[in-house]
C-alpha cells in the first residue's frame, strides 16, 4: 500500500515439514499492477488469474501461465478476446471439467459484473461465454 493506493499479489504458501511457512510472492508479479484470483488447473499445470498489466483488452483481463512440476510459472498468455472484453473480467473459478467460470462486465448481461461460463473446446479454445442468466444474475445492483 503506497500513495493511498494498493496493488494485489498473488502469493504461495507451501506447506511440508519444513520451518519457512511464510508466504512468497510468486515470481509472474510486477510492480504497479494487480494479480488476484489465482486458480490452478485440476492437473496443476495451470495456474489462471486476473490482472490490469500492460498488453491487456480491457480494465483488467483474465490469462494463463504454464507451471512446470518443479512450480515454476513460464509462458503467461491472455486469454484472448473471446473471453477478455474492453472492461473488466474477474473472480475465476474452474470446475471439475476446466470449465471457466467468471465475472465480467464486458460481455453482454443483464446489469454489473453477471457471471458467465466457457468451455474448453475441442481444439484447446475457449468457447463464447454464456451468461448463467437469472436468478444468479440479476438487474439491480445491490
Amino acid at each position: 500500500y503506497k500513495k493511498n493506493k494498493s496493488n494485489l499479489k498473488i502469493y504461495e504458501l507451501v506447506l511440508n515439514d519444513s520451518t519457512d511457512t511464510a508466504p512468497k510472492q510468486i515470481d509472474i508479479n510486477q510492480n504497479k499492477y494487480n494479480f488476484s484470483s489465482p486458480v490452478y488447473s485440476n492437473d496443476f499445470t495451470k495456474l489462471y488469474f486476473v490482472s490490469d498489466m500492460p498488453g491487456g483488452l480491457g480494465a483488467t483481463d483474465i490469462y494463463v501461465a504454464d507451471v512446470s512440476k518443479e512450480g515454476a510459472f513460464s509462458n503467461v498468455k491472455n486469454l484472448g478476446p473471446t473471453i477478455n472484453t474492453s472492461k473488466r473480467e474477474n473472480f475465476i473459478t474452474l470446475d471439475a471439467q476446466n470449465n471457466l467460470y467468471f465475472s465480467s462486465d464486458g460481455h453482454l448481461g443483464l446489469g454489473g459484473l453477471d457471471i458467465f461460463v466457457s468451455r474448453k473446446q475441442s481444439n484447446g479454445e475457449w468457447g463464447k461465454p454464456e451468461n448463467l442468466g437469472f436468478p444468479l444474475n440479476t438487474h439491480k445492483f445491490y
